[in-house]
């Protein structure tokens, strides 16, 4: 188990539903993704210390020297970090495209040479959105 790769810490949003929270949790890792690190979850982590800590555990995985490797995580994290580093998926299609519970995102590259990603819940990913 890697620390790094657990949920967002949602801070004063935890354990709410509304949509108001769910909105802002939505919106602030989203601005993540779009290059706005330095904005903080309400209470909580801003971007770059999410976006730090998940990039430390692929980092730690590439340098294995296993050819592939899985990461389980949740579904917002693994969207906000694939929508920041995936050069083929930007934040409009990672907010489009939630993910179910043990859904899958794959992905191909390295820390050094950029990450693509192969499948989403197992469509292929071909356009290069951005």
């Amino acid at each position: 188990m890697r620390d790094g790769i657990r949920e967002l810490a949602a801070g004063d949003l935890e354990m709410r539903g509304d949509d108001e929270a769910i909105e802002t949790y939505e919106d602030t890792a989203f601005a993540w993704s779009a290059g706005n690190t330095g904005l903080r979850m309400p209470g909580g982590e801003n971007g770059v210390e999410a976006l730090g800590r998940f990039d430390a555990v692929v980092d730690e995985a590439a340098r294995s020297g296993v050819g592939t490797v899985a990461l389980v995580s949740h579904g917002a994290v693994i969207r906000m970090w694939v929508a920041a580093r995936a050069e083929n998926v930007d934040v409009a299609f990672a907010a489009a495209h939630k993910l179910r519970n043990t859904g899958v995102v794959a992905l191909d590259g390295s820390p050094a040479e950029g990450w693509r990603v192969d499948t989403w819940e197992g469509h292929p990913v071909d356009a290069a959105p951005r």
